[in-house]
C-alpha cells in the first residue's frame, strides 16, 4: 500500500522508507551527547575592595589583574572573571597589593565551581560553592 498526495494524486514513497526514516532521525535525537562539558571555574570578587590593585594567580599563572577593584556596596560585588578548570587540584592565589594581603586557596573539583573572594577583617577569605553566587 502507497500513500498519496491527496492535492495531485501521485504516489509517494512507501511507508516503509517513512517508518525508517523517522527512527533514524529518533535514534539521532534521543542519543546522549558524545562529548562531555568542560567544567568553568568562576571566581567573584566580593565584599572589602575599595580601589585596590588586585592579581588572581591559577596554578601559578597570573590569570587576572585589575589596577581599581571598587565593592559595589548595594550589591555586594566587585568583579568576576571565569575560564576552563583545570585537570587535577587548583590552587588560586588572590593578592592585594594596595593593601599588603595574599590569600590562598587549593580546589580539586570535576564539575564547575564558583568561588566568592572577600576581604574581611584584614584577611582574604573564599567561599567555594556549586551554585553562582546571588547578587540583586
Amino acid at each position: 500500500m502507497y500513500a498519496s498526495d491527496y492535492r495531485t494524486g501521485k504516489r509517494l514513497a512507501s511507508p516503509w522508507l517513512a517508518l525508517l526514516l523517522m527512527s533514524v532521525v529518533f535514534v539521532f535525537a534521543c542519543s546522549p551527547p558524545t562529548e562531555s562539558v568542560q567544567p568553568m571555574l568562576n571566581i567573584d570578587l566580593q565584599e572589602g575592595f575599595d580601589s585596590d590593585v588586585v592579581q588572581i594567580s591559577i596554578n601559578g599563572a597570573v590569570q587576572y589583574t585589575n589596577e581599581s577593584v571598587s565593592t559595589d556596596s548595594r550589591i555586594g560585588f566587585a568583579d568576576s572573571m571565569t575560564l576552563p578548570f583545570p585537570d587535577g587540584p587548583v590552587t588560586i592565589e588572590v593578592t592585594c597589593a594596595s593593601k599588603n594581603l595574599h590569600g590562598s586557596t587549593i580546589i580539586d573539583h570535576s564539575d564547575t565551581v564558583y568561588v566568592a573572594v572577600s576581604i574581611v577583617e584584614e584577611s582574604v577569605e573564599f567561599r567555594i560553592a556549586d551554585r553562582p553566587c546571588g547578587y540583586l
